[in-house]
């Protein structure tokens, strides 16, 4: 156990301060008054609370008083200490009224107070006995010594005397012999023996007379009862066969019904067969299930009017045919390579109009690029433009959020670069459409160029002039052909109207059939029939589900499945026996109990008349075998009492003889250090007198032949023998000015003796400069806490 911090928030001349200590030897230094021993004090009101030891009440001593705040602030701190590897903090308030003392886990934070005990008979609570495991006595007499305490008085002898004796006797030092003792005494006074009257054993004498007298005089009326007693005997009998053939009625009956539970659980296996192969096949026709009813009519729909617009196209074409032969009977035959002078001008027309639409002749290739590139800024200004928009946003609610005007009115200013994007945006916007329409232009003039085979547009204005000199020619042609050409334009306006139409329901059936995933109508039509399958099989597996349903009600599928798996071949029809007939006569043997149950209680009726006499009876022979009993109980009983007695006395009157080998060596081994072997042997009686033999003469030496130094050197000696042998050698030591009377040989030799210890740490108050002096001279580790400076 190591104690790590002191905190004393209000405590003697202490006001908010605190220090660490360090495992090992640690060494607080001051000058007088300057605050050691109410350091010391500190350690022990936080532990144990200032109660007085070995009293049964809770009484304060002199220290609570003498250390309350000299500046008024709360009476109270804190000490953090570590034991087995776990980190406690103990709060303690020190005010009378007031008092109130915490136990935490520092690590975990968990409050462990109520598993401290308050002390014997105290209601000040004492974390001392829980982590130190000693009471408040032997921690002021062994581990916490002050100042000119070395030597401890009687108290502390009858306590570790007791401890020892205890653990001896019992292996638990919690169980008092004496108090054991103490009991047996009072047990046995309260049994007392024959020749007290008064006593409990006495009147336990005199009850078993009298109840014997009384015994006597009720035996009279027993033969009555002993024939209704008879008769009751032979209806009970009847009675126990009429419930045994129930019983076989209602196995039967229990039989019946397993059997039909047993044919439920075959249907239900049954109708879940039938729905597992039903769901395999929904499975299958899974795929069918967003197919669309609606869709399939629209497609037919469709289908309809792209078969109409195909008879009027063929119609149409059949027009076109005839008005064409006309056409070449009017101008007769040409060669393939013979260009027509009508669409010469018509398109010399259109090239002319295309050309007078551009500015410049760009290629398509440069007005491409152009257009790429604008459409590269214009997607780079649209993300610019998202980001502003999001960071506008965001600050306008930032800034309703924290309610900043500033915030507000910066955010602002984004809108000044914000409405730029967005001019620049539609200002690439409309250039782009620009380009688009040119590019139509320069490709609608290109494929005119190419249609006559020509590199440029003189050429094709050359070969627009040599039409118009043909076209004049053929001036008295045109008003012949005037009304075929209107009919053929009529009728290929119409065609082309058609074709679009067409070309727009094909599309539309498309969309419609690969959206039900499908290639034709007749792949729509199966599918349709497929997926009102589907329905079905829902249909039929939640009726089958609704059936089980209906066959479970209250059952247990588990217990059915269980009675099945015992019986799998079994059914109804394998018992022979009507049910009827089993539950008529099971009704019969009910009613014959009732009868016989009838009879019983009439014969009842007339042994309650003589039950007084015979429950006196049984009752004043139950009485008098309780008392024999106790009787017998309480004898024993005082025998016993009287063997654990001796048996205790012999075992505490010889136990000196067992624990002292033991401590006179642990004692012997610290004094023959501490004294460099001058003395060794040691002998310990029950009352913590010692006698010192010394080494080599063995010549026993009397106490008071030592000197002051020697003998406080005894006392350090032993009280770490106890300590060690009793309790545990890691508790820490507190030692506030024990040394003063130390030579400086006896103080070189206790501290490099306290420098040894492997698991404990000492704690020692000093207003001397020569034990820090020592240690280093004699290179050991030490902390040091200098309260001058503190």
């Amino acid at each position: 156990m190591i104690i790590r911090e002191l905190h004393l928030h209000g405590f003697g001349k202490f006001n908010d301060y605190s220090l660490k200590l360090e495992p090992g030897l640690n060494i607080i230094y001051g000058p007088n008054e300057s605050g050691k021993s109410t350091l010391h004090s500190f350690i022990n009101g936080m532990f144990y609370g200032f109660r007085k030891p070995y009293t049964k009440r809770t009484l304060y001593s002199k220290d609570h008083n003498r250390l309350s705040p000299w500046s008024g602030s709360n009476y109270s701190g804190s000490i953090v200490f570590e034991k087995d590897n776990k980190l406690y903090r103990i709060y303690r308030v020190f005010d009378r009224g007031k008092e109130e003392t915490r136990v935490l886990c520092e690590e975990t934070g968990e409050d462990i107070t109520d598993r401290i005990h308050s002390g014997d008979n105290s209601k000040v609570l004492q974390p001392g006995e829980y982590f130190f495991g000693i009471s408040s006595g032997v921690f002021n007499s062994t581990l916490f010594i002050g100042q000119q305490d070395i030597a401890f008085g009687k108290s502390l002898a009858h306590e570790v005397r007791e401890r020892l004796v205890n653990v001896s006797s019992t292996g638990n030092e919690n169980i008092s012999v004496e108090k054991a003792i103490f009991i047996l005494d009072e047990e046995l006074k309260d049994i007392g023996t024959s020749r007290a009257s008064t006593s409990e054993y006495g009147k336990l004498l005199t009850e078993i007379q009298e109840t014997e007298k009384k015994l006597g005089n009720v035996k009279s009326e027993v033969v009555k009862y002993d024939d209704y007693v008879t008769k009751r005997k032979a209806f009970l009998d009847e009675l126990s066969l009429v419930e045994i053939d129930i019983k076989n009625s209602q196995a039967a009956i229990k039989e019946m019904e397993n059997l039909e539970r047993i044919s439920k659980y075959r249907e239900i296996l049954e109708l879940r067969h039938k729905n597992n192969c039903l769901g395999e096949e929904l499975e299958r026709l899974a795929v069918h299930e967003t197919k669309s009813q609606e869709d399939y009519n629209e497609a037919a729909k469709l289908s309809e009017e792209i078969g109409i617009a195909n008879s009027r196209i063929g119609s149409l074409e059949e027009q076109l045919e005839v008005i064409e032969e006309r056409y070449t009977r009017l101008y007769g035959s040409r060669d393939k390579d013979d260009i027509n002078s009508l669409d010469i001008i018509e398109d010399g027309y259109r090239f002319q109009k295309l050309d007078y639409q551009t500015t410049e002749d760009r290629d398509l290739v440069s007005l491409g690029n152009e257009k790429i590139n604008l459409l590269e800024g214009q997607r780079v200004l649209r993300w610019v433009l998202i980001v502003i928009s999001i960071l506008y946003i965001s600050s306008n609610i930032l800034a309703y959020a924290l309610g900043n005007y500033l915030i507000f009115v910066t955010a602002q200013i984004i809108l000044i670069p914000l409405l730029y994007i967005i001019i620049r945006n539609r200002t690439l916007k409309i250039r782009i459409e620009s380009l688009e329409d040119e590019m139509d232009i320069q490709l609608e003039k290109a494929t005119l160029l190419q249609k006559y085979k020509l590199t440029d547009k003189y050429q094709l204005y050359k070969l627009l002039e040599r039409a118009r000199v043909e076209e004049t020619k053929a001036e008295q042609d045109k008003s012949l052909l005037a009304e075929l050409q209107g009919s053929r334009e009529s009728i290929s306006a119409k065609m082309n109207s058609h074709n679009t139409e067409l070309l727009a329901m094909k599309r539309m059936l498309g969309e419609i059939l690969s959206n039900n995933q499908v290639g034709d109508m007749q792949a729509f039509h199966e599918g349709l029939q497929k997926k009102s399958r589907l329905k079905e099989i829902k249909r039929e597996i939640e009726f089958n589900q609704e059936t089980i349903k209906r066959i479970l009600k209250d059952e247990n599928l588990v217990e059915l499945k269980l009675l099945y798996d015992e019986r799998p071949d079994a059914g109804s029809d394998t018992v022979s026996n009507d049910m009827a007939a089993i539950l008529q006569s099971h009704d019969e043997l009910h009613d014959k109990r009732r009868d016989l149950l009838l009879k019983i209680n009439q014969i009842e009726g007339s042994l309650s008349q003589l039950e007084y006499s015979i429950d006196q009876e049984l009752s004043l022979n139950e009485k008098l075998e309780g008392l024999r009993t106790k009787e017998a109980s309480l004898r024993s009983r005082r025998e016993s009492l009287e063997m654990a007695k001796t048996r205790i006395k012999a075992l505490s009157s010889d136990i000196h003889r067992e624990f002292a080998p033991s401590l006179n060596k642990r004692v012997g081994q610290f004094i023959c250090r501490l004294t460099e072997g001058r003395y060794s042997d040691v002998k310990v009686d029950k009352n913590l007198n010692f006698n010192l033999i010394q080494e080599g003469t063995n010549r026993l030496i009397p106490l008071e032949y030592l000197s002051g130094g020697t003998l406080d050197q005894m006392y350090i000696g032993l009280r770490l023998g106890i300590v060690d042998e009793l309790i545990s050698n890691s508790l820490p030591i507190f030692l506030d000015e024990c040394f003063s009377q130390y030579d400086d040989q006896r103080l070189r030799r206790i501290l490099e003796f306290m420098t040894t210890f492997e698991n404990r740490q000492v704690v020692l108050f000093t207003c001397q400069a020569r034990e820090e002096e020592m240690l280093k001279s004699a290179g050991k580790k030490y902390n040091k806490i200098n309260l001058q400076y503190s």
